[in-house]
């Protein structure tokens, strides 16, 4: 009841967050990023792409550092998916590994 009473009168309320119209937009071109190469390039590289875009977003400015952590969770994922629980991921390119 006390917490209703303060928002009703304003109490304790902060002020909204500054959206960066930069960041969003590129956490948002990784996510289409995402869309468009999973078919082609597969799992993998689509999720270094949408990774270092959203690591981009967030402030990061160390390209070749978020790529290759996207590479490795998006190994990491993919092999999780595909051996541990049973769910195929698209292997694009790296098909012939499968």
């Amino acid at each position: 009841v006390g917490l209703l009473i303060g928002a009703v009168r304003g109490i304790g309320l902060s002020p909204l967050p500054r959206i960066d119209p930069l960041g969003l937009g590129l956490v948002a071109a990784g996510l289409v990023a995402f869309m468009v190469l999973i078919g082609t390039l597969g799992f993998i590289f689509a999720a270094a792409a949408l990774f270092a875009c959203a690591a981009r977003g967030f402030g990061s400015r160390r390209l070749l550092r978020d790529l290759a952590a996207g590479l490795g969770l998006g190994l990491l994922c993919q092999i999780g998916f595909t051996y541990g629980l049973g769910l195929d991921l698209p292997w694009g390119v790296l098909s012939p590994l499968e």
